[in-house]
């Protein structure tokens, strides 16, 4: 959960940027020579590709473990997905029960009206707020 808020997306130009400044490095000095530059890079995965290519694997070696890679992080991905989705449509039935116990403490109050009012506040806004957390918070992301 903590992901889909707070992370951040790294910029496509800043990336196409750090190709070119390390296939000209490496082009100058070596493949070596990018060992230096993989503090420089934020994403895990461009960083793991990098050192692929410093520790000298084949091209095809290198693109079948990123591939592997890539598929396994989709597969992660699906299950974060699975449980906002199966959160966003248990969180209105949830809300639906507790609209059940407003209403069952209103029901019991019945000789006093003064209570009447809250018991019907708690058991409208359950209801609100299951379908605030299923429907925007959960679906949307």
């Amino acid at each position: 959960m903590k992901n889909v808020f707070f992370s951040k997306v790294a910029s496509t130009t800043t990336i196409i940027k750090q190709f070119g400044e390390f296939s000209n490095k490496a082009r100058r000095e070596g493949i070596l020579a990018l060992e230096g530059e993989l503090a420089k890079v934020e994403e895990e995965f461009l960083q793991k590709g990098i050192q692929l290519s410093i520790d000298g694997l084949e091209p095809n070696s290198i693109r079948e473990i990123l591939e592997t890679e890539t598929t396994y992080i989709q597969d992660r991905h699906k299950l974060g997905a699975e449980i906002f989705t199966t959160l966003g449509t248990f969180a209105p039935a949830l809300g639906m029960i507790g609209t059940l116990i407003g209403l069952v403490q209103m029901l019991q109050t019945m000789d006093d009206p003064s209570t009447i009012g809250p018991s019907m506040a708690v058991a409208l806004l359950t209801t609100f707020y299951g379908l605030v957390f299923g429907f925007l918070i959960c679906n949307l992301v």
